[in-house]
């Protein structure tokens, strides 16, 4: 069964390049309040810092980004690093990074 959104979100838009200390061709993109990140390195794939000013994006909202944003055969997810290489510049952003090169012990239907 395909999973579908319980809220229609508006549409992304590409707000332009990003700036410094983001992966070389990084871009940035609107959808409502939301803020996105997206770039590529050769090191670690594909990432998106998605971030809402008063609040954490919810579930649908980081859902409609990852598939607007990146490509759809790439497998992607929300990391907790070890505490001492946790960063956190911005109280309400996750980080979605590809993980396809590691294989899932269990994948449920």
């Amino acid at each position: 069964m395909k999973r579908t959104t319980k809220q229609a979100l508006p549409p992304v838009r590409d707000t332009g390049p990003a700036g410094p200390g983001c992966e070389p061709g990084a871009r940035t993109f609107r959808c409502g309040k939301l803020r996105m990140i997206v770039g590529r390195s050769n090191a670690e794939g594909w990432h998106m810092s998605i971030s809402h000013p008063t609040r954490y994006p919810t579930w649908d909202e980081i859902a409609h980004a990852r598939y607007s944003l990146m490509p759809p055969d790439i497998m992607v997810g929300i990391l907790l690093p070890p505490a001492d290489d946790y960063v956190n510049l911005h109280d309400n952003c996750f980080n979605v990074w590809e993980c396809s090169k590691y294989k899932p012990v269990v994948l449920l239907p």
